[in-house]
């Protein structure tokens, strides 16, 4: 089976007119890792029109330790396939997962950062009561109503996945929620000021029932092209900006009234003779 593939785009501007675009997709095998079959696959696609290069492949691995810390790759041309190999041990409680898989890069002289979220499951794949819904962001702060399904009463951990550049607070959040019904939960989210780029991060809600790990994923991205934060520098040009438009605007007042008071000057001047 394949698992989760999520796509990554990233535009680097080459001049005024011509542009180049690395578009990454991630995919992770979900076959249950276990000592017999004690590794996973991810594998990278670059779908855009420039090559990606001194790639570095991190897996973000919570239920398991890894014998590779990391993979790397030369280059990745574009419509490239690689696939890199990571093997696990010291297993940890049985059961599902939220992992990621953290890719860094090199495009046009400038390094990037891409996360690819995934589930997977140690000894025994598990089903989750436990659903994350309503998704959305409004400027800085990401909002979510996390689930509960089941019966019973449940303490769920809910956490974000991040790129190494992104951070959140908090980072993680503990709730209990009562069957049937649900909870809110927000994340303060704090990155780099990138324009013209797309990225994915993961958020997650775990807990732990019967000796089983049970993890559901909900993959989300943060668009760059539509949320887009005002610099200080951009701050100062528009506060420039509106100083010159009021001064204009006085000095066409001033302008205004002294012509007036011309005018009428020159009126009681005529009416004296």
């Amino acid at each position: 089976m394949r698992g989760i593939a999520t796509i990554i785009t990233v535009i680097m501007i080459m001049g005024m007119a011509s542009a180049g675009t690395v578009t990454l997709t991630g995919t992770c095998s979900q076959s249950i890792i276990n000592k017999t079959n004690n590794y996973t696959t991810f594998s990278l696609l670059n779908s855009g029109n420039e090559t990606a290069s001194n790639i570095t492949i991190v897996p973000r691995i919570y239920g398991a330790m890894t014998y590779n810390s990391e993979e790397t790759m030369q280059y990745l041309s574009p419509g490239q396939n690689k696939t890199a190999s990571f093997y696990f041990y010291n297993f940890s409680i049985p059961g599902s997962y939220s992992d990621a898989f953290i890719v860094d890069y090199s495009q046009g002289g400038s390094i990037f950062y891409a996360l690819f979220p995934c589930i997977q499951s140690i000894e025994n794949a598990t089903h989750s009561l436990v659903s994350i819904s309503d998704v959305n962001q409004t400027g800085n702060t990401l909002r979510l109503d996390v689930v509960n399904l089941g019966q019973s009463q449940v303490n769920v951990n809910v956490s974000t996945l991040l790129p190494p550049s992104f951070s959140s607070v908090p980072e993680s959040a503990n709730i209990t929620i009562g069957p049937n019904s649900q909870k809110n939960v927000s994340f303060d989210l704090f990155y780099p000021g990138i324009s013209e780029a797309a990225y994915s991060i993961g958020l997650s809600a775990s807990y732990i029932g019967n000796g089983m790990h049970y993890s559901v994923l909900y993959p989300f991205v943060i668009d760059f092209y539509s949320t887009k934060k005002i610099s200080g520098p951009s701050i100062i040009f528009i506060i420039a900006g509106l100083i010159i438009i009021v001064m204009i605007a006085l000095i066409i007042i001033s302008v205004v009234k002294n012509r007036k008071k011309g005018n009428q000057t020159s009126e009681k001047e005529a009416v004296r003779e």
